[in-house]
């Protein structure tokens, strides 16, 4: 099939890059984080991201932006 696979992705898909690449280098040939949001980790150790508060330890389905805008809980789940 695919003799070689190359990852890439900016922002936050820079860093699911990057996480994905950690678990999986032995299936990479190259890996392209561009701009990796390397922080949102952090930010949610803080139990805070973009103005939103919850619990790191207990992080819900939705999360309501004030804009009203809504997040999945699942992009702040370490895997």
């Amino acid at each position: 099939m695919w003799e070689k696979l190359y990852l890439a992705g900016h922002s936050q898909g820079g860093l699911l890059a990057m996480m994905v690449g950690g678990m999986r280098a032995d299936d990479l040939e190259a890996l392209l984080p561009l701009s990796p949001a390397w922080m949102i980790p952090d930010f949610v150790r803080r139990e805070r991201f973009w103005a939103l508060l919850f619990d790191p330890d207990h992080i819900p389905e939705v999360l309501a932006r004030p804009d009203g805008l809504e997040l999945k809980g699942i992009i702040f789940v370490s895997p």
